[in-house]
C-alpha cells in the first residue's frame, strides 16, 4: 500500500473553505479491508483560525475524487457503544431526530500519520465504526471500548476544495507529495521552546468536545509528530515584548511581561503567549495571542468575579459542553485545559494551573485554578490588524 500524499494539499497548506480560515494541520491513511483486500483513504485534519477542527477526507472514486468534511455531532438521540455494537446494515438510526438508515458496519485501521495527529492514536490502531446514509450527508458513530462520538459529514465538490487551498483541480498529484516533503523537512529544522503537557489529569480527564481526526476513530488530544507542522503560512506571528504600548478601543495599555504559556490542550496543539498589561488609570488586564488555537488570535480578558459557588473543587467537577449562567446569559464550556509558563533561568518553577474555556471564540471567558487559588478574566476578540496597529514598541 502506498501512503504517497495524491491530492496537491500539505501539511501547513492555508485555506478558506465555505469561509472559513484554516489550514491543513495533519495527515492519516487509514483502511478497512474490504472482500479480502484493504481499501484505504486519506484524511486531513483541519485546523480554523478559530480554533475549531475538522477532517476532510479524500478517496478515490470511480468518477474521480471524492471529498468529504467531517465535523463533531451532538446527537439528539444518543446511543451507547454497547448499542452501536449491535447495529447492522439496514438498521436505523435517529442520532439527528431523524430515521437513518445504516449503511455500512466495519472496521478501520490507521496505517500511517504525519503532521499534527490526536494524542494516543498511533499506526495500528483499529476502531469500530457504523456509517449511516441520510442522503445528503453521512452520519458516523466510532467507539473503542465503552467511549463513542458522533460525526456528520458533507459532500466537497473538486473544484471547492481546489478553490478552498488555491490549487487547480487538474494540478499534478506529485505536488502533494513534494510540497508536504519539502514543510516537513523544514519543521523538523526548526528550534521550539513548546512543551506540550499530554496525557489525562486526574481531576480532568475529559473525552474531545469539538473536532475530528478521523471519521471512524475516536479523538485524542493533538498532539505534534515526529515530523510536527510547520508555522502556518503568512505574515510571521506578532511577539509583544516588556514595555510596548498599545491603544485599543481608545484606552492606552503597557505590556509589563511578557510569557510563553505552555498548554496542554484539546483541539490544537502548541502554546500561547500571555501578556500582561497595565492601561493608563491603573486597570489590569492579560492580552492573550493564541486562545483560540491561531497564532492570528488575540483576546484583551479582564479579571471578572467568580460565583460564590465555584472554588477549585467545583470547578475540576465541571466537564466540556456544560452550561454556565454568567452574568445572566448561558455560556457553555468548550475546552478544559493546562497551563504553565515557561521555567525562566533564576527563578521559582512556574505552577501549573488547570482550567477551562467558555463561551465562543469573539467573547470568551477564561477560568484557571491551583489547588488552593482560583480566577477568571473575560473579554473579546480583537483582530490580528487592529493589534498590530495598535503598537507602538517599546524603546530600545
Amino acid at each position: 500500500m502506498s501512503y504517497a500524499n495524491p491530492t496537491p494539499l500539505y501539511i501547513g497548506a492555508p485555506g478558506t473553505l465555505k469561509g472559513w480560515r484554516t489550514r491543513v494541520a495533519g495527515r492519516a491513511v487509514m483502511s478497512m479491508e474490504d472482500g479480502g483486500a484493504r481499501y484505504s483513504w486519506h484524511e486531513f485534519f483541519l485546523v480554523g483560525d478559530d480554533g475549531e477542527t475538522a477532517t476532510l477526507v479524500h478517496e478515490e472514486g470511480e468518477q474521480g475524487p471524492e471529498w468529504k468534511l467531517f465535523r463533531w455531532l451532538e446527537p439528539r438521540a444518543p446511543i451507547t457503544a454497547a448499542e452501536a455494537r449491535k447495529k447492522k446494515v439496514g438498521d436505523t438510526v435517529a442520532l439527528d431526530g431523524h430515521p437513518t438508515p445504516v449503511t455500512l458496519v466495519d472496521q478501520s485501521r490507521v496505517d500511517y500519520l504525519e503532521g499534527e495527529t490526536p494524542e494516543g492514536v498511533t499506526v495500528g490502531d483499529i476502531a469500530n465504526y457504523f456509517n449511516a446514509d441520510a442522503g445528503n450527508r453521512m452520519l458516523v458513530a466510532s467507539w473503542t471500548g465503552d467511549e463513542i462520538e458522533f460525526y456528520q459529514g458533507f459532500d466537497l465538490a473538486d473544484a471547492d476544495v481546489a478553490q478552498a487551498f488555491g490549487f487547480s483541480d487538474k494540478a499534478s498529484r506529485s505536488a502533494g507529495v513534494a510540497r508536504s516533503q519539502e514543510a516537513l523537512a523544514a519543521s523538523t529544522r526548526r528550534a521550539t521552546r513548546i512543551t506540550i503537557f499530554a496525557g489525562a489529569v486526574v481531576v480532568l480527564v475529559v473525552i474531545l468536545a469539538a473536532g475530528l481526526f478521523s471519521l471512524r476513530k475516536v479523538n485524542r488530544t493533538a498532539r505534534p509528530g515526529t515530523n510536527a507542522a510547520p508555522a502556518p503560512a503568512g505574515k510571521p506571528v506578532l511577539i509583544l515584548k516588556a514595555g510596548d504600548r498599545l491603544v485599543l478601543a481608545g484606552n492606552g495599555w503597557t505590556v509589563a511581561d511578557a510569557a510563553l504559556a505552555q498548554v496542554g490542550r484539546k483541539v490544537q496543539t502548541g502554546a500561547w503567549r500571555e501578556y500582561p498589561v497595565t492601561n493608563d488609570t491603573g486597570g489590569r488586564a492579560l492580552l492573550v495571542n493564541g486562545l483560540s488555537g491561531s497564532p492570528y488570535s488575540w483576546h484583551l480578558l479582564a479579571p471578572v468575579r467568580l460565583p460564590l459557588n465555584l472554588g477549585p473543587v467545583e470547578a475540576a467537577a465541571l466537564r466540556t459542553r456544560t452550561e454556565l449562567t454568567w452574568t445572566g446569559k448561558p455560556l457553555r464550556i468548550r475546552e478544559l485545559l493546562t497551563t504553565a509558563e515557561s521555567a525562566t533561568p533564576g527563578k521559582p518553577a512556574p505552577a501549573r494551573h488547570y482550567g477551562f474555556i467558555a463561551g465562543d471564540v469573539k467573547e470568551a471567558l477564561l477560568v484557571r485554578w491551583t489547588e488552593t487559588e482560583i480566577a477568571a478574566h473575560s473579554g473579546p476578540q480583537i483582530p490580528d490588524p487592529d493589534i498590530r496597529a495598535a503598537v507602538t514598541p517599546a524603546p530600545p
